[in-house]
């Protein structure tokens, strides 16, 4: 038998036990069945292993790096803890750090749960995103990039710069099984710096130039009615220039995005009806975005002007799939490599100009080394940039940087 029905995998004796799995997650290809490949095969593990069913958070059968680093977290944690709680019980004082710090000169086992990376966007770094550095992490990210471009709009040849530049650091709360109600589980700290720019030296005017500095918080809450119960939050303060220094425009950000595995919501799952093809991710954010232009510098903005918009932004994510490309000749060994993204982003003003603003941005992405930093990148933006409303008609070919 090639696949079990979902409601006859419950009646299993192994679905009762003192935990409880929801077999959708696992239901990779959505068709409401547990094929025996690699749905039953994780299944059956995360069943099995506790340590797996815990912390294999994208359902792979494996611990990666980051999924260890997590691991090692929350035993340090409860480590910790346990030694105050010693101490305190015996009168004994104990020190700020319960456990050592590796010898001088002696490899950490683990990576830490905070890291510098260098994204196309902010976006791109969060609780949903792993931080592991090989190949295998960075697949799946999309990369700042440098390119040329043909301006639509001024049908001038333009240097396009954009990218974010984060530091993320993440902080296990607490562990949450799917039928809690809500639960903290996780909150993240990211201080970034994001960049995107168009130089056109014969339309200066046409020129983009947006540096934006910001802080931001993350969490993640599980549980609760909804059929979507993981909820991630965020909110960030920021301070927006120009290359000049000119623009004086600090602003507040808001966004909300549900995540479900089993549908490809905010985590990769397999393309149902070509899942031995393609993985895809799809997001949706729910985004309000206030500022105030004290000095508007080069920006489409008033001085003195306060904006604000709220609305959607969707995009989906394709790569391939392992499954796929390891059943590949050698001479299409390169699509491994590839990666296609589109995102579509609509806000309306509440307040100052413009009245909506949208931006659509499609991108395709080839990685030209083996560790998956540099890419060949080919895009297409046209609308108002993110945040500041710069108005964009842009086709670009370069390269992308990623780490």
């Amino acid at each position: 038998m090639r696949w079990f029905s979902l409601s006859a995998w419950t009646l299993w004796g192994g679905a009762s036990a003192s935990f409880a799995l929801e077999l959708a997650d696992y239901d990779l290809n959505g068709n409401g069945q547990l094929d025996a490949g690699r749905e039953a095969e994780v299944y059956a593990l995360h069943e099995a292993s506790e340590v797996h069913r815990l912390h294999d958070a994208n359902f792979n059968g494996q611990l990666d790096v980051s999924e260890l680093a997590a691991l090692q977290k929350r035993a340090e944690t409860k480590a910790a803890a346990k030694v105050q709680q010693i101490a305190a019980s015996q009168g004994l004082p104990v020190g700020p750090k319960a456990i050592p710090e590796p010898a001088e000169g002696s490899p950490s086992r683990y990576q830490p749960l905070g890291e510098v990376a260098l994204r196309r966007s902010i976006n791109q770094i969060s609780l949903l995103d792993s931080f592991d550095g090989t190949p295998a992490g960075l697949k799946k990210a999309q990369a700042a990039s440098l390119a040329y471009s043909q301006n639509g709009e001024s049908e001038d040849s333009n240097l396009v710069a954009k990218g974010a530049l984060i530091f993320h650091r993440v902080h296990e709360l607490a562990e949450a099984e799917r039928s809690d109600p809500w639960t903290l589980t996780r909150r993240a700290d990211q201080w970034s710096v994001s960049f995107d720019i168009v130089s056109d030296e014969s339309s200066p005017e046409d020129d983009v130039e947006s540096v934006i500095f910001r802080f931001g918080q993350e969490i993640e809450l599980i549980g609760g009615p909804l059929p979507i119960r993981y909820q991630l939050l965020r909110a960030s303060l920021g301070y927006a220039t120009d290359l000049n220094l000119e623009g004086q425009v600090p602003t507040l950000e808001l966004e909300w995005e549900p995540t479900k595995r089993a549908w490809g919501i905010g985590e990769f799952a397999p393309l149902p009806f070509l899942s031995r093809s393609l993985d895809y991710r799809a997001r949706f954010i729910g985004r309000i975005s206030t500022g105030k232009a004290f000095e508007a510098g080069d920006f489409e903005l008033e001085d003195n002007e306060f904006f604000g918009r709220i609305g959607p932004k969707i995009s989906l994510e394709l790569v391939p799939s392992e499954e796929w490309v390891t059943d590949l000749p050698l001479w299409w060994s390169w699509i491994e490599r590839t990666k296609a993204t589109a995102s579509y982003q609509y806000l309306y003003g509440f307040a100052g100009e413009p009245e909506f603003a949208e931006l659509l941005e499609v991108n395709a992405s080839m990685a030209l080394n083996d560790f998956e930093q540099l890419t060949l990148e080919v895009g297409y933006r046209r609308g108002q940039t993110d945040l500041l409303s710069d108005e964009v008609d842009l086709f670009t070919i370069g390269l992308g940087l990623k780490f």
